[in-house]
């Protein structure tokens, strides 16, 4: 199994199944995780976030709070 760069996240497998994709989120400085029921799924998830940090937009754009959001 390889690993991943430094920063880039983390995916990992839970006891009940489930698995998790956690990134750090630059804008807010906390660690965000997402659960899903595949791997598969789990990392295109991750690469979504990635690719929301690479381009500046919010990682999670449902929980985006109106200050964020004018901020934008």
């Amino acid at each position: 199994m390889t690993r991943r760069a430094r920063g880039s996240g983390s995916i990992f497998q839970r006891q009940d199944g489930r698995w998790v994709a956690s990134i750090l989120d630059p804008q807010t400085g906390r660690r965000r995780m997402f659960y899903r029921v595949t791997k598969k799924q789990a990392t295109a998830k991750l690469r979504d976030a990635e690719r929301a940090i690479e381009t500046g937009a919010p990682i999670d754009p449902t929980k985006l709070t109106v200050d964020a959001y004018l901020d934008q």
